[in-house]
């Protein structure tokens, strides 16, 4: 009777000591959704760094367009500048000679010279000094115009090339804060997987022990039988 009894007893300890072994054996953490998360981060972090690369090969593209234009643009202006300043063919042209004037307007109205006419209108040669000299500041001012309608052209396209840099600009810099955002998001994961590792660590440690104890208990159960049953 007493054998059973003692049996009993070596039964229930050992039926408790497995429930404890069991209750801080737990469930190991799982990092897969969290790994599978990092690398899903870091797939869109290198998307966005390709098209950072992207972006700045088309800044570097429109900078380089933006100088050129700028230096158009400085050609364009003293153009311009000598134009308005220059007027010495103005003045060439109030000293002409008659035979001057009148090969200034062969060449200029050669094929209005070709038709034939029956006008024989002859102008004083002052009055034909100041005609060339007109016609001539005509086509200076012209030329300025153009000059200057080019000048335009030019420096709203700079605008617009400036323009552009800044959008793209302002593009890489969203992306770069979406990058940052990816890495603390991997980060944060990264420290989820840590904790849960530890707390892997703990449950062996603590497992170890119970182990230890375990064994402990039995042989001292064991050789407490042992004793009693002799």
């Amino acid at each position: 009777m007493k054998i059973a009894i003692k049996g009993v007893i070596v039964l229930f300890l050992l039926a408790a000591i497995w429930l404890i072994f069991k209750q801080f054996e737990g469930a190991r953490f799982q990092t897969e959704s969290y790994e599978n998360t990092i690398d899903s981060l870091a797939v869109h972090i290198d998307s966005l760094h390709g098209q950072n690369d992207s972006l700045e090969t088309a800044i570097i593209d429109e900078e380089y367009k933006n100088q050129v234009l700028t230096v158009k643009a400085n050609v364009l202006k003293d153009n311009i500048k000598a134009l308005k300043e220059d007027k010495s063919e103005l003045e060439a042209a109030a000293k002409m000679r008659p035979h001057e004037i009148d090969s200034f307007f062969v060449v200029r109205y050669a094929e209005q010279y070709k038709i034939e006419t029956k006008d024989t209108t002859i102008l004083p040669v002052p009055v034909s000094k100041a005609v060339v000299v007109d016609l001539l500041d005509f086509d200076r001012t012209k030329t300025i115009v153009l000059n200057q309608d080019s000048l335009i052209t030019n420096l709203e396209s700079t605008v617009n090339g400036k323009d552009k840099v800044i959008v793209t600009l302002r593009t890489k810099e969203g992306n770069y804060e979406s990058i940052i955002q990816k890495q603390v998001q991997q980060q944060d994961n990264y420290k989820i997987m840590v904790e849960g590792l530890k707390g892997d660590i703990k449950k062996l440690d603590r497992k170890n022990k119970i182990n230890k104890l375990a064994k402990f208990g039995m042989g001292f159960l064991i050789l407490g039988l042992a004793v009693t049953h002799k």
